[in-house]
């Protein structure tokens, strides 16, 4: 009789649209961010074959039409966890992920263009380990290296950049950078005298300095005159990195050179670019592009160039050529 009684007193109701709506979130809550920060990187329709990290040419999850074209193996390959192959995105971000496929993807997005930019040639791309050690030969800083892994696959193949930098609580430099191909030998060592100066409490600074090209065939001297800027807006970058993102954009002067970086203290160096001509340029490709996949490690007590001892981040590497 006690449970008749509390039956016939329930009057929950179901639920209304708008909270079933409310409870699967939107394109604008959840798909577009899980998806430009997880997914883009190697889904995109923007991206030729070259500059997907081995991610079929055909599947698109870059934007809402991609998602929903390809919602049942989306969704199977997030419960597998073989996708996202690197980085983690929390049990809480996958599960509302999830949660919204399972609604049918709702919401409204603008369909990206179904073609590559046609300013760009990719070379390659390559999936790597972002690591920040202090090595014996160079106590006074700190070497962020780039090795070589396989797609999803916890294999180091080799190193393939190393940069060296001295880092203060607010100023940085950049001291030497080098390049090495698949078998391991050098393709160049860069060193500069006196060293880049990348980051400074400035919103504009000048550096001239000269430049050391090491390779192979012998070494190349430049002077250089290099002109860095700052700006707490970044170039457009699709994703969702929080509040604190900055650039740094540096062109020398008389080539058009090109050393920037996007940081924040989330995040650490997130993205990094070299670009140059000549002689002075990689063997592999005019531009030199990196991007995290997954953010550094918390706890560490960052300066205002984010870089310590012990970070490690997945990063993907395009070599690619401007036409």
């Amino acid at each position: 009789m006690l449970l008749l009684a509390l039956l016939a007193c329930d009057t929950s109701a179901p639920a209304t649209p708008d909270e079933e709506a409310a409870a699967c979130g939107d394109w604008d809550t959840v798909g577009a961010p899980f998806v430009t920060t997880w997914c883009a990187s190697c889904h995109s329709a923007r991206l030729g074959e070259g500059a997907r990290y081995g991610a079929p040419v055909g599947l698109h999850l870059a934007d809402l039409d991609g998602v929903r074209a390809n919602l049942p193996a989306a969704r199977a390959a997030i419960e597998r966890g073989s996708m996202p192959p690197t980085g983690s995105p929390s049990e809480a971000e996958t599960a509302r992920f999830l949660a919204w496929l399972d609604c049918d993807a709702p919401g409204e997005g603008v369909p990206l263009p179904t073609a590559a930019p046609p300013e760009r040639v990719y070379g390659g791309s390559w999936e790597v380990w972002n690591d920040v050690t202090v090595e014996d030969d160079f106590p006074e800083g700190l070497t962020l290296t780039a090795t070589r892994i396989g797609l999803g696959v916890t294999t180091a193949t080799g190193v393939m950049a190393a940069e060296r930098y001295t880092v203060t609580d607010t100023e940085a430099w950049l001291v030497e950078r080098a390049r090495y191909d698949e078998d391991g030998a050098t393709l160049f060592v860069d060193t500069w005298d006196p060293p880049l100066r990348v980051l400074a409490d400035l919103e504009a600074w000048d550096v001239v300095t000269t430049r050391t090209h090491d390779t192979p065939d012998g070494p190349f001297v430049r002077e250089e005159t290099w002109r860095f800027t700052q700006s707490a807006d970044p170039a457009p970058d699709g994703r969702l990195l929080g509040p604190d993102m900055r650039s740094i954009a540096g062109f020398e002067a008389e080539t058009g050179a090109e050393i920037s970086y996007t940081i924040s203290a989330a995040r650490g160096v997130d993205a990094r670019r070299f670009a140059d001509v000549g002689d002075f340029a990689d063997p592999e490709g005019a531009v030199f592009d990196v991007r995290q996949f997954s953010s550094m490690p918390q706890g560490f007590d960052l300066p205002a160039f984010p870089l310590a001892d012990g970070q490690h981040a997945n990063a993907g590497v395009l070599l690619w050529e401007p036409l």
